[in-house]
Formats: C-alpha cells, sequence, structure tokens
C-alpha cells in the first residue's frame, strides 16, 4: 500500500514540469516566471506495475504552478494540489477501492499536496 502511494506520487508529480509549462504570467521584478496547471494542456498522470501489467490513471482535479527563475535556477520551486477523489483509472471498482482506507482514504485526506524542497540546474540548455 505505502509502494503504491509513493509511486503514484512520484509517478504525477515527474510529469508535471513537462505538462506544467501551458500557461506563463509575466515575469516578476526578480526576473522569475510562473507558470500554472492549464487542465485544457496538461494532466496528473501515472502508470503503476501490478503484477505483470501496467495500469494507467490520471487525477481529473488538480491546480499548481512552477515558478522558474531562469538566472537562479536553485530558487524556483514547484506546489501541486491534486483533489484526491478525482482518481481515474476507467475501473470505477478499482477508483472506490483507491478512494478508500486501503490506500488514499479520500474522505479523510481530500487532497494531495506536493510542494518542492529543492530545485536543482542539471545544464545550461536554454528554452527560450
Amino acid at each position: 500500500m505505502r509502494a503504491f502511494k509513493t509511486t503514484l506520487a512520484a509517478a504525477a508529480l515527474a510529469a508535471l514540469p513537462a505538462l506544467a509549462m501551458a500557461q506563463a504570467a509575466a515575469p516578476a521584478a526578480t526576473g522569475a516566471e510562473t507558470f500554472t496547471l492549464d487542465g485544457a494542456h496538461s494532466q496528473v498522470g501515472f502508470k503503476v506495475r501490478h503484477f505483470v501489467s501496467k495500469v494507467y490513471g490520471r487525477f481529473g482535479e488538480y491546480e499548481g504552478a512552477v515558478n522558474i527563475d531562469r538566472a537562479r535556477p536553485e530558487a524556483s520551486s514547484v506546489e501541486l494540489t491534486i483533489k484526491t477523489a478525482s482518481i481515474n483509472t476507467d475501473n470505477q471498482r478499482r477508483d472506490d477501492h483507491l478512494r478508500s482506507p486501503d490506500f488514499f482514504d479520500a474522505a479523510k485526506y481530500p487532497t494531495i499536496t506536493f510542494k518542492s524542497s529543492k530545485v536543482v540546474s542539471k545544464g545550461t540548455t536554454s528554452t527560450t
């Protein structure tokens, strides 16, 4: 159960930087840019190994932002809040089980929240 939660959260968050840049706000005086999640151009999804197959799913309700400071990448951050009950694996029985206390306990924990604690630059390639 714990491994499933960790895998699910890691898979969803790993995709966030590539999907989050759908909508940018004007750069702040510090040079930082904020990209907000746009449901029409992004998704929070996951893939979990289940015995010999893989189960794919997604969360339908979420909000978040990626704050990028290109001059000081270490000052960048990511925040994401997901409505736990919005999980969808295209199997109602499995989704209900995932919402139950056996897994996410959506009634007790209605949101999944991620806030980055550190951002590390992996290179100098510019996307602009």
